[in-house]
């Protein structure tokens, strides 16, 4: 059993490794963090990143702090992301534009700019993303007060969840 003494000094240092990963992450690429999501096995992080309109999914391997992949969506004023957890091999973002954009992580290729999927009903701006059981299924959630569930492959609503009372967050 660690000791109070021991336990205090893993304590300091946890907080220090994620300041210096924030700043790496951060750093030169510039804009305002949006979001964080922690993808398959806590190894990939997915983040939107924005300046002005001009947004972007940046994925890293956390524990080196190293980006692995820079995604370009079509669209700007991205509002939510998501990582697929199963294998990693996938990122949707969705935004004010109303469509949530699907983008499959080439291990040989660092920037992406075509996505795979285009998911297009909702009337309002995507506020929320979640994979679901790997690439195949995503629900997404909308300020037009619904939530859709997805097959990605067919780039069909195969569920709306209707009735709330407001947007969905």
């Amino acid at each position: 059993m660690p000791t109070m003494e021991a336990s205090l000094k893993n304590a300091n240092r946890q907080p220090t490794r994620q300041l210096r990963l924030k700043r790496k992450i951060v750093g030169k690429e510039g804009g305002r963090v949006e979001q964080v999501k922690w993808g398959k096995d806590n190894q990939l992080l997915t983040l939107t990143s924005g300046a002005s309109s001009l947004t972007s999914l940046l994925v890293w391997d956390a524990p080196s702090g190293i980006r692995t992949h820079l995604v370009i969506p079509v669209y700007s004023w991205l509002l939510a992301s998501a990582i697929e957890q199963k294998e990693g091999t996938h990122v949707a973002c969705g935004g004010l534009e109303n469509i949530c954009s699907v983008y499959k992580l080439e291990s040989n290729q660092e920037h992406i700019e075509a996505s795979v999927a285009e998911l297009k009903q909702h009337d309002g701006y995507i506020s929320d993303i979640k994979f679901f059981n790997g690439k195949d299924r995503i629900l997404t959630a909308s300020g037009d007060s619904e939530c859709i569930l997805w097959d990605v492959g067919t780039q069909t609503a195969t569920e709306v969840f209707s009735g709330h009372s407001a947007e969905n967050f």
